[in-house]
């Protein structure tokens, strides 16, 4: 088992701004994260987490499908889309 699976959502999500530009579940956005800029619905987003601890990359996105979603994560990170094996 890889230590770090893919994770999907569809969720709202909030752009932010905090010398660069992040994503968060709109139910985790705080004003102290950063400047609001974009709330968006009906998208989707990704990211690797590592289930059982706090170690996760940032969320990506946003995607008009699962399917784009599922094919970032297998071009940047090199892994299954599903299982978070390695493709090598």
């Amino acid at each position: 088992m890889p230590h770090m699976i893919p994770e999907y959502s569809n969720e709202n999500f909030v752009e932010y701004e905090d010398d660069d530009m992040y994503f968060v579940p709109e139910e985790y956005f705080e004003p102290s994260l950063g400047d609001w800029v974009e709330v968006y619905e009906d998208k989707w987003f990704c990211r690797l987490s590592a289930p059982g601890y706090l170690d996760c990359t940032d969320w990506s996105g946003p995607f008009d499908s699962l399917g784009d979603a599922q094919a970032h994560i297998m071009e940047l990170y090199e892994v299954d889309p599903v299982t978070g094996d390695s493709l090598e």
